[in-house]
């Protein structure tokens, strides 16, 4: 059976995502906040940008695709932090 945080490294392998925190604002920033890692997963295998997302942001496909990236780089090092965090507080208490 797969651990939460090897599903998660798995899935950043197979996106080729660094799994890391990033400074981002602007669209990555609203990207993080507003979706689910699902969500952004769903997105990045489209096959083309989300051309009214591009217009409202004032960004290129390949900014709009690689703003989502960044964000979902960092969801996945946010849910990492928070499994280490989780087991560690655990560890402690036995």
């Amino acid at each position: 059976m797969k651990t939460e945080k090897t599903a998660i490294e798995e899935l950043a392998r197979s996106l080729k995502i660094t799994i890391q925190y990033n400074r981002i604002d602007g669209f990555a920033a609203a990207c993080y906040d507003d979706n689910s890692v699902e969500e952004m997963v769903r997105t990045l295998h489209k096959k083309s940008a989300d051309h009214s997302d591009c217009a409202e942001w004032k960004i290129s496909p390949t900014e709009w695709r690689n703003s989502i990236r960044l964000a979902l780089a960092n969801r996945l090092f946010t849910d990492l932090s928070e499994i280490e965090k989780i087991r560690n507080q655990t560890e402690e208490e036995i």
